[in-house]
């Protein structure tokens, strides 16, 4: 397994419930539909930062992610709100647990 972070900082805060929704209804899907796609999570750090966290089963899934969101900032014109390139921290995998719960 292969993990990505990215960190963007200097995020307009009174933007950020309009990035939430667009990366919820439009890059999660989109990131979905690449192979070995396994989970995405976007955090609020607060103070105008943001992270994003994906997980692929290769690194080429991983890597592609980026491009996908990059591509994602420029088509949506939110480079405003998101005026700095991320901060990219990728590697492999080397523990992990995952905790199971059971649904009703």
């Amino acid at each position: 397994m292969f993990a990505v972070i990215r960190r963007y900082e200097g995020i307009e805060t009174g933007r950020l419930d309009e990035l939430t929704a667009i990366a919820r209804d439009e890059l999660v899907p989109r990131l979905a539909e690449e192979p070995g796609f396994m989970a995405y999570y976007l955090l609020d750090a607060g103070n105008g930062v943001i992270a994003s966290f994906g997980a692929f089963e290769s690194r080429e899934g991983a890597e592609r992610s980026n491009e996908i969101a990059a591509t994602f900032i420029r088509e949506h014109g939110l480079g405003e709100a998101m005026p700095n390139a991320p901060e990219i921290t990728a590697g492999d995998v080397i523990a992990q647990r995952i905790l199971q719960t059971a649904t009703a």
